[in-house]
């Protein structure tokens, strides 16, 4: 069984200390569902275009995964259907 933790729970962790803290206690993933004043992951500094490929290279070389971003959307939101679809489709850009 792999075991993560989420992002949410360490609203005021930096990501160093994040991934840091995954590895030294033994954790397999991290959850990201956020990272500090950027609930909206996609455009936290470590997922963007210019990062997200060290980003990546640095869980690897820890032996950590993402096994999920998460969204706050709410998809039954008809009133914001464009604004949640568009959202769900940055996060699976991103997953991707």
């Amino acid at each position: 069984m792999k075991i993560s933790f989420s992002t949410l729970a360490c609203p005021d962790f930096s990501w160093t200390d994040i991934y840091s803290m995954a590895k030294d206690l033994g954790f397999d993933g991290i959850e990201i569902r956020g990272l500090g004043e950027d609930i909206y992951a996609v455009k936290a500094k470590p997922f963007t275009e210019g990062q997200y490929m060290a980003t990546k290279a640095k869980l690897d070389s820890l032996g950590l995964s993402i096994p999920c971003f998460s969204s706050g959307c709410s998809v039954k939101d008809k009133e914001n259907y464009e604004g949640v679809v568009s959202e769900i489709t940055q996060y699976c850009i991103l997953a991707e």
